[in-house]
């Protein structure tokens, strides 16, 4: 599978799910490359709205205002047509862009195989943090630096068995539902939950007593923002 994906390359349309199938299959390199390209390739309009046909077809339509398209007059017999301005209508989607989102999540967490794996397609050059839902009502959290993954956080929804491939070859689990703090070893780990229970795990050797939780209050966002391409953008620069 991974041959066949490297043969053939990305997608040829923006609703394919090239992208996704890369997270899945590992491919780090490769899916970052992706990401980096996508919105330039599939994104035509501001705020993340896109298209799924070619960048050739909608730079066309984007740069042809007074393009028209043949329409059929219903119950015409002679197979009259009228010429309809085409901008008003031009096909805005968000298939394409939601195939990126689900590739960004699937890189930073899978859990499709009963399974929570972590940063299982994440580009280690980059750092990042995350919180995402994972099968089997479990809340996860977790934040990689340098390449290596410093914590995990996961909230039981409804108590059900849990199953995670640990990071570390031997952890510490933290838990608001017991007093003394468990030992966990390397692989894949399995545990029962509580209800709302809610879990830490960390790399044996870390100091519990100086684990800290701090909120992060970001600003908001004033500018618009640009990619590195130069071809598409979120939001618009003000009028006024």
């Amino acid at each position: 599978m991974t041959s066949t994906l490297r043969l053939y390359g990305t997608e040829n349309m923006g609703w394919e799910q090239v992208p996704i199938v890369m997270a899945r299959l590992g491919l780090a390199k490769e899916l970052a490359i992706n990401l980096k390209q996508f919105p330039a390739k599939w994104q035509f309009f501001v705020n993340g709205w896109g298209h799924i046909s070619s960048e050739v077809e909608e730079d066309a339509r984007g740069t042809s205002y007074f393009r028209t398209n043949p329409v059929n007059i219903i119950g015409s017999t002679t197979g009259e047509k009228v010429p309809l301005p085409a901008w008003p209508f031009r096909h805005m989607s968000m298939e394409a862009m939601s195939v990126m989102a689900t590739a960004m999540n699937e890189s930073l967490l899978q859990s499709h195989e009963g399974i929570i794996r972590l940063f299982p397609a994440f580009d280690l050059s980059k750092d990042g943090r995350f919180t995402l839902h994972a099968q089997g009502g479990f809340i996860i959290s977790s934040e990689i630096k340098s390449g290596k993954i410093v914590w995990v956080a996961l909230k039981s929804i409804h108590g059900n068995d849990c199953s995670l491939e640990l990071p570390w070859v031997n952890a510490t689990m933290v838990s608001n539902k017991f007093t003394k703090n468990k030992m966990m070893s390397g692989g894949v780990i399995n545990f029962k939950t509580k209800p709302n229970e809610e879990i830490l795990l960390l790399p044996n050797g870390s100091k519990l007593e100086s684990w800290k939780v701090l909120n992060e209050n970001p600003s908001a966002n004033e500018n618009v923002k640009y990619h590195s391409s130069g071809k598409t953008q979120l939001g618009i620069p003000r009028m006024f």
